[in-house]
């Protein structure tokens, strides 16, 4: 999160998602049709999501940032990830992402999606 208080879209405490601002302060890069203006601020508009390429979420060099609708970012992370389930009574037991096991729903308290 980065602080910029008069931001349109900040939080109540003044912040916004840094990977956000980043692609707004270089808008040059992307089509113009993400972006929209509002109080002089020339924003994200708030149906797209920033993709991270590398899908390390605190590199946010603008070169590892792609805009996507929302609808786009979701097919996108979900060909990555399997379900696995309990054989025996089919409950979700974790997920595999890239081949590697997430987590165990009943330890982690990890909630499928």
């Amino acid at each position: 999160m980065e602080y910029v208080p008069d931001h349109p879209y900040a939080n109540r405490s003044g912040r916004i998602r840094q990977h956000r601002v980043i692609v707004e302060r270089n808008y040059e890069l992307y089509d113009q049709k993400f972006f929209t203006k509002i109080n002089g601020y020339l924003v994200l508009k708030k149906e797209y999501d920033v993709h991270h390429i590398n899908e390390i979420k605190t590199d946010n060099r603008v070169e590892n940032l792609m805009v996507l609708t929302r609808g786009e970012h979701s097919t996108l992370h979900n060909k990555t990830k399997s379900i696995k389930r309990n054989l025996s009574n089919g409950r979700i037991i974790g997920v595999v992402k890239q081949e590697e096991l997430l987590g165990n729903l009943e330890v982690d308290n990890q909630q499928p999606s």
